[in-house]
This record gives C-alpha cells, structure tokens and sequence, in this order.
C-alpha cells in the first residue's frame, strides 16, 4: 500500500528520488571591486620591493665589504711602506756609520803610527839633553863661576823641546779619538801618558832612559791598539 503522505504514518521502505538539482542564482552589487585591486597593487608592491630590499642590501654589504678591503690594503700598503722605509734609513745609517768607523780607524792607525814614532825620537832627544848635561857638569864641576851652556847643549834642549810638543800633540789626537768609559781605551791612553811623563822625568831629573819600561809601554800601546782597531774593523764589517 502506498503511503499516502502527511499525516500518516509511514510503513516500509521509502525511496527518494532527486530528479534534478535546483538552480542558486547568487547575485551581487554592480559595484567596481576596488578591494581586488588594492590587493593586486599591494601583492605587486610587496612582491617587487622584496627583491629590491635584497639587492639593496647585497649591494650595500658588498660596498661595505669593498670599501673595507681597500681600507685594509691600504694600511697594509702604508705598513709595509712604512716597514720598508724604516729598513731603508736602518740601512742607510749603518752604511753611514760604517764608512765613519772606517775613516776613523785609518785616522787613529795613522795616528797610533805618529805617536810611536814621536816617542821613539822625544826620548832619544831626552837622552842625548841628558847626555850632554851630565859631560857640561863633570867638565866644569870645578869651576867656581857660573858657565853657560854651549849651544850644542842649547840646541838639544831646543830639539828635545820641540820632540816633546810634537809627542804631546800626538798623544791628544789620539785621546780625542778614543773613549774615556771604555777600559780598553783607557788602557791606551795610560799606557801614552806613561810614556810622555817617562821623558819628561828625564829631563827634569836628569836621569838616563829606562829601556825596559820604555819598550814595554810602547810595545803594550801597540798590541792593544792592534786590538782595539781590530774589533772596530768586524763592527765596520757586520755594519757595512
């Protein structure tokens, strides 16, 4: 039996049939979609200024990191620069000093030179002075009046005073060469001063030259003059 609809009840089984779907139509305002558009400008925005942000900022580190590359090679440059000028004066100076030092030791060498020979002859004149002295006294030892010296006598004086300043003038040139804080120049200069005051003692005290004191200070002045211009020579050397 059919069931013949509302309000009775139904019994069985009951199948729905859907023969078609109903049309929606869904209409809206004509008005223009200005919200599409805005989205699009902004979407187009957003889209193209993110990848110019990017580039910006690549660019402006890679400027960045540029200009401090160029900063750093620059003061490498300046450094090394600097570096090299410094090696130059360094360089320059020790050429300088060398070719001083050189000059000096072949000044004090022909110096040292001058003064032994001045030695060798002030003592000699010292000697002959004194010789001659001592024949004048025992020739007029009994002579109750006083007797000048004769001129052979007056001319040694004169040689042996002449001697004298040209062994002193040598003895000063060396000094002002020399060091006076260096033991080793010190001993030189002692060893020169010895040899002055020994003729000059023997002539003031008429006394004969002492050949063994004398030949040991002039011998000893030369060894440690050899010395001493020897070690200036390998500093010349290391310098030049």
């Amino acid at each position: 039996m059919d069931w013949q609809g509302i309000p009775f009840p139904l019994n069985g089984n009951i199948g729905l049939l859907i023969e078609k779907i109903p049309h929606l139509d869904i209409t809206t305002s004509s008005g223009f979609g200005w919200d599409t558009v805005v989205a699009s400008v902004a979407g187009g925005i957003i889209a193209s200024a993110i990848p110019a942000a990017i580039a910006w900022w690549s660019i402006r580190n890679n400027n960045r990191t540029l200009r401090e590359d160029r900063q750093r090679q620059f003061e490498d440059f300046e450094s090394s620069r600097k570096t090299q000028i410094t090696i130059a004066d360094e360089s320059r100076k020790a050429q300088i000093i060398a070719a001083n030092r050189l000059v000096w030791i072949k000044d004090l060498r022909e110096a040292s030179a001058e003064f032994i020979s001045s030695a060798y002859n002030t003592l000699a004149q010292c000697q002959k002075v004194v010789a001659l002295l001592n024949i004048f006294d025992n020739q007029h030892s009994q002579s109750q009046v006083a007797v000048d010296y004769p001129d052979s006598i007056m001319q040694a004086k004169h040689d042996a005073h002449d001697s004298f300043v040209r062994l002193v003038l040598h003895t000063t040139r060396i000094k002002m060469m020399l060091n006076p804080e260096r033991m080793e120049h010190i001993k030189v200069m002692g060893l020169m001063d010895d040899l002055k005051k020994h003729a000059e003692n023997m002539v003031k005290h008429r006394t004969n030259i002492d050949g063994d004191k004398a030949n040991g200070s002039i011998n000893n002045f030369i060894v440690d003059m050899q010395r001493l211009l020897k070690e200036e020579w390998e500093k010349a050397k290391k310098n030049s």
